[in-house]
């Protein structure tokens, strides 16, 4: 089972090219006109299937907007770890995960911004795929706390529970920084906050 089914709740095994084009289409309408706004019948129309097709795969619009919001996190996910697994020091696979992380914050802070008043009771449902975005991201800080703890780099001693405290206060200062309006470029807020994660983790 790869990262992905763990986001997208209702993945049917057969034909998956028809539901990747109904959650594609759909994302696009989302972010335009957010979901109070979109229909079902839009939906269809932009994916180029049926009414039928459609609810096949969803009862309503707000099934679908999880699966969305569930397959962003996936993608994103999945395009941090590549740029994690790209590099070969601590300090390098800290600065891709930051960098590749933030450089999307703003652009999906600003979907759920255009969507969270309408999705109302359903919000619930996408703090579920937010823990279970932090879950896989903890893994993957883990990973990174662990080499450098292998390698003498870093000097931790409880390594899972560093991890669970970065990847809380990184996604509490990543909303701070998408959310603020000021001009301080992401390579400079990355090299920042690498600097702070590094020397306070290095051996003294």
């Amino acid at each position: 089972m790869n990262d992905r089914t763990h986001f997208v709740q209702k993945v049917q095994e057969t034909p998956l090219d028809k539901q990747a084009d109904i959650l594609r289409a759909a994302q696009e309408l989302f972010g335009r006109f957010g979901l109070k706004k979109a229909t079902m019948d839009e939906i269809a129309r932009s994916a180029s299937v049926s009414k039928a097709t459609l609810y096949k795969y969803y009862s309503n619009k707000e099934a679908v907007f999880r699966d969305v919001i569930g397959l962003e996190a996936a993608q994103l996910l999945e395009t941090v770890r590549r740029a994690v697994d790209q590099e070969n020091t601590v300090t390098g696979k800290f600065k891709a995960h930051l960098a590749t992380k933030m450089g999307e914050v703003r652009s999906l802070f600003s979907f759920y911004q255009v969507n969270r008043g309408a999705y109302g009771q359903h919000w619930p449902d996408l703090d579920g795929i937010r823990d279970r975005f932090m879950e896989h991201e903890t893994i993957l800080v883990r990973e990174i706390l662990e080499l450098g703890s292998a390698n003498e780099e870093l000097n931790i001693e409880n390594v899972e529970f560093t991890a669970r405290v970065m990847v809380v206060a990184l996604n509490s200062l990543e909303f701070f920084w998408a959310m603020e309006s000021h001009d301080l470029p992401l390579e400079d807020f990355v090299e920042g906050l690498l600097e702070i994660i590094m020397n306070g983790l290095r051996p003294r």
